[in-house]
């Protein structure tokens, strides 16, 4: 009985250890997801109908989200738990794409039914081609713009 009651504890201070730990996601608010707000409330709610646009005619969801920290986390290890916490591009048939931008970096999330047309190379050539520059020149709103854009873009010449 004792070893019984012992074993209960251990399991208790684990899955409280194990909730302190868990990483704290943010709740989704839509196509555009912007925490570290960076867009002006016209400039979202414009991205935020072009993204859900995009959706309506490719049947391809396009999720992004903007973050202030990753809480010492590598961005890609964020992406892929957030990924799988909202269920964005996580499910082999979901069809969709989740683009996080963090302080840590870029981290992006593909489908993998989606992978053939939005490769790792293809999506991290199109990030430092037209990406990265607008945001070492603090025009991140921009980069943004232009880095959705580009990504809508591959899958639009497939439709």
């Amino acid at each position: 009985m004792q070893i019984g009651k012992y074993c209960f504890i251990v399991l208790l201070i684990i899955a409280v250890a194990a909730q302190c730990f868990a990483q704290d996601y943010p709740e989704r608010s839509g196509y555009l997801n912007d925490y570290s707000w960076i867009f002006n409330r016209e400039e979202r709610q414009a991205l935020e109908q072009e993204l859900k646009e995009f959706h309506r005619l490719t049947d391809v969801q396009l999720v992004i989200v903007t973050v202030p920290s990753l809480r010492k986390e590598e961005v890609g290890a964020y992406t892929r738990g957030l990924a799988k916490e909202w269920g964005v591009a996580y499910k082999n048939d979901s069809r969709s794409i989740l683009w996080v931008i963090a302080p840590g970096g870029l981290g992006i999330e593909v489908s993998s039914c989606l992978e053939p047309t939005l490769s790792d190379p293809i999506a991290t050539k199109m990030m430092e081609k037209d990406v990265v520059p607008k945001f070492e020149r603090g025009r991140m709103g921009e980069g943004i713009q232009i880095g959705a854009r580009g990504i809508m873009s591959v899958f639009e010449k497939k439709n």
